[in-house]
């Protein structure tokens, strides 16, 4: 192996490491998701979901999750996983270079919020 090559995998590497976003806690009363963007605590009882930096908004307010995969010209591709609320915009929860973990990221949540998952 090279040093270039070295180099290249170590930038991956530390790439991976840095986009998180993945299923903390799930029990019978609580989901967390810990993503790269925000935090988000699913009350399951109540069904109220407590989105960092949106507040507290009730499962029923959300209309989709939707999951985008993002090509860049410079870079690998990503995977973009946001809560969409029926009223307004977009709440972006984070980003992951693995497919997988955006994927179960995405399906937990539409699953506890009884929403649907559109992808891009």
């Amino acid at each position: 192996m090279g040093l270039l090559d070295f180099f290249t995998d170590a930038v991956d590497s530390l790439r991976r490491m840095t986009s998180r976003l993945e299923v903390v806690e799930e029990t019978e009363r609580h989901c967390v998701i810990q993503g790269d963007r925000r935090r988000v605590v699913l009350d399951l009882a109540r069904r109220i979901a407590d989105v960092a930096s949106a507040g507290r908004l009730p499962f029923a307010q959300f209309g989709a999750v939707e999951i985008q995969r993002i090509d860049r010209d410079d870079d690998e591709p990503f995977w973009r996983v946001s809560l969409v609320p029926k009223l307004r915009g977009r709440i972006e929860v984070g980003r992951s270079h693995v497919d997988v973990d955006a994927s179960i990221v995405a399906a937990t949540l539409a699953r506890h919020l009884g929403c649907p998952v559109k992808s891009f």
